[in-house]
Protein backbone atom coordinates (compact mmCIF):
# COMPACT_ATOMS: atom_id res chain seq x y z
CA UNK A 1 0.00 0.00 0.00
CA UNK A 2 1.82 3.07 -0.82
CA UNK A 3 0.42 6.74 0.11
CA UNK A 4 0.96 9.38 -1.94
CA UNK A 5 1.68 12.84 -0.14
CA UNK A 6 0.05 15.55 -1.79
CA UNK A 7 -0.61 18.58 -0.37
CA UNK A 8 -4.50 17.84 -0.08
CA UNK A 9 -3.25 14.60 2.01
CA UNK A 10 -0.72 17.24 4.14
CA UNK A 11 -3.22 20.00 4.91
CA UNK A 12 -5.99 17.17 5.83
CA UNK A 13 -3.18 15.52 7.74
CA UNK A 14 -2.36 18.86 9.35
CA UNK A 15 -6.20 19.92 10.43
CA UNK A 16 -6.96 16.56 11.77
CA UNK A 17 -3.72 17.05 13.96
CA UNK A 18 -4.59 20.37 15.19
CA UNK A 19 -8.33 19.06 15.75
CA UNK A 20 -6.87 16.25 17.98
CA UNK A 21 -4.78 18.68 20.01
CA UNK A 22 -7.63 21.29 20.19
CA UNK A 23 -10.34 18.09 21.35
CA UNK A 24 -7.33 17.28 23.75
CA UNK A 25 -6.97 20.86 25.09
CA UNK A 26 -10.48 20.74 25.72
CA UNK A 27 -11.06 17.63 27.44
CA UNK A 28 -7.59 18.61 30.03
CA UNK A 29 -9.41 21.92 30.89
CA UNK A 30 -12.90 20.74 31.84
CA UNK A 31 -10.73 18.48 33.64
CA UNK A 32 -8.78 20.92 35.38
CA UNK A 33 -12.08 23.26 35.31
CA UNK A 34 -13.48 20.44 37.01
CA UNK A 35 -10.31 20.03 39.55
CA UNK A 36 -10.38 23.99 40.48
CA UNK A 37 -14.17 23.69 41.16
CA UNK A 38 -13.47 21.05 43.46
CA UNK A 39 -10.89 22.81 45.38
CA UNK A 40 -12.83 25.64 45.89
CA UNK A 41 -15.35 23.84 46.97
CA UNK A 42 -13.35 22.07 49.58
CA UNK A 43 -11.89 25.41 50.59
CA UNK A 44 -15.28 27.12 50.98
CA UNK A 45 -16.13 24.37 53.34
CA UNK A 46 -12.86 24.79 55.37
CA UNK A 47 -13.26 28.19 55.49
CA UNK A 48 -16.78 27.76 57.04
CA UNK A 49 -15.73 25.31 59.28
CA UNK A 50 -12.59 27.74 60.82
CA UNK A 51 -15.28 30.67 61.15
CA UNK A 52 -17.49 27.53 63.38
CA UNK A 53 -14.87 27.33 65.39
CA UNK A 54 -13.46 30.80 65.30
CA UNK A 55 -17.05 31.96 67.14
CA UNK A 56 -16.61 28.65 69.25
CA UNK A 57 -13.31 30.65 70.48
CA UNK A 58 -14.79 33.91 70.73
CA UNK A 59 -17.70 32.60 72.95
CA UNK A 60 -15.05 30.82 75.09
CA UNK A 61 -12.63 33.48 75.45
CA UNK A 62 -15.33 36.18 76.00
CA UNK A 63 -16.50 33.69 78.89
CA UNK A 64 -13.16 33.84 80.86
CA UNK A 65 -12.63 37.32 80.36
CA UNK A 66 -16.22 37.35 82.43
CA UNK A 67 -15.08 35.07 84.92
CA UNK A 68 -11.66 36.75 85.32
CA UNK A 69 -13.46 40.12 86.06
CA UNK A 70 -14.61 38.78 88.89
CA UNK A 71 -11.45 37.31 90.05
CA UNK A 72 -9.07 38.44 93.25
CA UNK A 73 -6.82 41.23 91.96
CA UNK A 74 -3.31 42.02 93.18
CA UNK A 75 -4.62 44.10 96.21
CA UNK A 76 -7.20 41.35 96.87
CA UNK A 77 -4.85 38.70 97.06
CA UNK A 78 -2.24 40.53 98.96
CA UNK A 79 -5.14 41.39 101.89
CA UNK A 80 -5.60 37.52 101.72
CA UNK A 81 -1.67 36.86 102.24
CA UNK A 82 -1.69 39.33 105.24
CA UNK A 83 -5.30 37.74 107.10
CA UNK A 84 -3.24 34.44 106.52
CA UNK A 85 -0.35 35.37 108.30
CA UNK A 86 -2.09 36.76 110.94
CA UNK A 87 -3.92 33.57 111.45
CA UNK A 88 -0.91 31.54 111.51
CA UNK A 89 1.05 33.80 113.86
CA UNK A 90 -2.50 33.69 116.54
CA UNK A 91 -2.97 29.47 115.55
CA UNK A 92 1.46 29.28 116.83
CA UNK A 93 0.36 31.22 119.87
CA UNK A 94 -2.36 29.03 120.51
CA UNK A 95 -0.12 25.81 120.05
CA UNK A 96 2.19 27.53 122.80
CA UNK A 97 -0.47 28.31 125.05
CA UNK A 98 -2.01 24.40 124.76
CA UNK A 99 2.09 23.03 125.06
CA UNK A 100 1.71 24.68 127.80
CA UNK A 101 -1.46 23.98 128.81
CA UNK A 102 -0.80 20.36 128.56
CA UNK A 103 2.15 20.74 130.61
CA UNK A 104 0.15 21.55 133.25
CA UNK A 105 -2.77 19.13 133.07
CA UNK A 106 0.58 16.33 133.29
CA UNK A 107 1.37 17.83 135.85
CA UNK A 108 -1.79 17.93 138.06
CA UNK A 109 -2.31 14.14 136.64
CA UNK A 110 1.12 12.58 138.05
CA UNK A 111 0.26 14.81 141.23
CA UNK A 112 -2.71 13.12 141.73
CA UNK A 113 -1.48 9.57 140.73
CA UNK A 114 1.35 10.42 143.95
CA UNK A 115 -1.66 10.64 146.12
CA UNK A 116 -2.73 13.81 145.56
CA UNK A 117 -1.33 16.02 148.91
CA UNK A 118 -3.24 12.90 150.91
CA UNK A 119 -1.62 12.76 154.39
Amino acid sequence: MVFEVTLGNLITVIALAVMGFWAMAKVIARIQEKRSVERFESAEEQLAQLKTGMEHVSKRLAAVEATLKDAPKHDDLAKIYERVNRLTEEVKGLAGEFAGAKHTLGLLHQFLLNGGGQR
